[in-house]
């Protein structure tokens, strides 16, 4: 199953967070972010993350009919209205997509979800998107000790004049990380 990891990142590095923000994403970050959740069939995303769209009617019926994935070691597994399905693990998210038939993985936020699926290196490929903006608030998409994942740039798209796309795969080899002898500040 290939894993795709798509983020938003402001200026100052941190994770552009829906809750808490004065100016809604750019609407080009929103259009790609849609279409690319219809071509998986899936969005994968942690608690606080699909709490709006699990809530909303609106965001529900625009993301359909694509499958939500939340993944939390809190909320019920067992889900009466099979709007979503709820995962304890990044693990357990990819069996429950793979069991459903998806061949791809979409991962959606925030940066908890995207931290747990860095560190056991379940993310095949990277899209962030620089968005022209110092956030005041959000996470930076990796707060844990350093991952012994490797990237490399593929691709670089202007989504529009203001927002870059960066497109990142893994790098088996490690040639695209960080070499031994020197310390990565994230």
């Amino acid at each position: 199953m290939r894993k795709i990891l798509y983020a938003s990142l402001s200026m100052n590095g941190l994770v552009l967070v829906q809750e808490g923000r004065t100016t809604p994403p750019p609407v080009e970050v929103m259009q790609d972010f849609m279409l690319r959740v219809k071509r998986a069939g899936n969005l994968v995303l942690g608690r606080v993350s699909a709490s709006p769209i699990l809530s909303s009617e609106t965001l529900r019926v625009s993301l359909s009919p694509a499958k939500i994935v939340v993944v939390s070691e809190t909320l019920p597994t067992h889900n009466h209205d099979a709007d979503h399905l709820v995962a304890r693990s990044p693990e357990d998210a990819l069996a429950q997509l793979a069991s459903a038939g998806f061949d791809t993985a979409f991962i959606g936020g925030g940066a908890i979800v995207y931290n747990a699926f860095l560190e056991r290196g379940l993310v095949d490929a990277l899209i962030i998107n620089l968005c022209p903006e110092i956030a005041s608030n959000g996470n930076f998409l990796t707060s844990r000790p350093a991952f012994p994942t490797h990237f490399k740039l593929v691709e670089i798209k202007q989504l529009s004049r203001d927002v870059t796309q960066l497109h990142y795969t893994r790098d088996a080899s490690g040639n695209g990380g960080p070499k031994k002898g020197f310390v990565t500040v994230l």
